[in-house]
C-alpha cells in the first residue's frame, strides 16, 4: 500500500485538505482598524473571537472538504481495486473544483469591506491537493496498465 507513489500523492492530498481546515486563509484589516481573519468557516475577529459571518457559502465549502479528506482516506485504503480508485479520484477532483470555486467566491467577498488584506498559503491548498489527486490518479493508471500487460503475458 504505502510503497506505491499515488498513496503518498492521496495521503499529501489528504494531509493538505486537513490542513485547510484549520488555517487561516487570509487575514485583512477592517476600514476602523480591527483585524480579521477569514477561515473555512466564516470570518473571525482574533481579538474578540467572534465570528463575523459563517454564512451557508462557507459551510458548504467545509463540509466538502471534510468529505474530500474522507474520500482521500477511503481511496488510500481502497489500493487492491483499482478501477474503484481512479473513480473515487475523479470525485475527488470534481469536489475539489468546487472548493476552489467556492473559496475563490468567499474570499472575494471577504476582500470588498477591508482596507487591506492579504491571502496565506493555505489558500493554495486546494489547488495542492487537485494536483496531488491527479498525480495519483496517473499512478494508478499506470498500474492498472502494467496489470494488464502482465496478465497478457501469461
Amino acid at each position: 500500500m504505502i510503497q506505491r507513489i499515488q498513496t503518498v500523492y492521496l495521503f499529501l492530498s489528504a494531509l493538505f485538505t486537513a490542513l485547510l481546515l484549520f488555517l487561516p486563509l487570509a487575514v485583512g484589516v477592517t476600514v476602523s482598524g480591527g483585524p480579521v481573519r477569514a477561515t473555512l468557516w466564516g470570518w473571525t475577529d482574533p481579538a474578540s473571537a467572534d465570528s463575523l459571518s459563517s454564512g451557508a457559502v462557507h459551510w458548504i465549502a467545509g463540509g466538502l472538504s471534510v468529505l474530500v479528506l474522507a474520500l482521500a482516506l477511503v481511496t488510500i485504503f481502497g489500493f487492491r481495486n483499482r478501477p474503484l480508485q481512479k473513480k473515487l479520484c475523479i470525485v475527488q477532483v470534481v469536489l475539489l473544483l468546487v472548493v476552489c470555486g467556492l473559496l475563490g467566491w468567499c474570499l472575494g467577498s471577504f476582500a470588498a469591506p477591508l482596507s487591506a488584506w492579504s491571502l496565506s498559503a493555505a489558500s493554495v491548498f486546494p489547488v495542492v491537493s487537485l494536483i496531488l489527486t491527479l498525480l495519483a490518479m496517473r499512478g494508478i493508471s499506470k498500474d492498472e496498465r502494467l496489470v494488464r500487460s502482465l496478465d497478457r503475458i501469461r
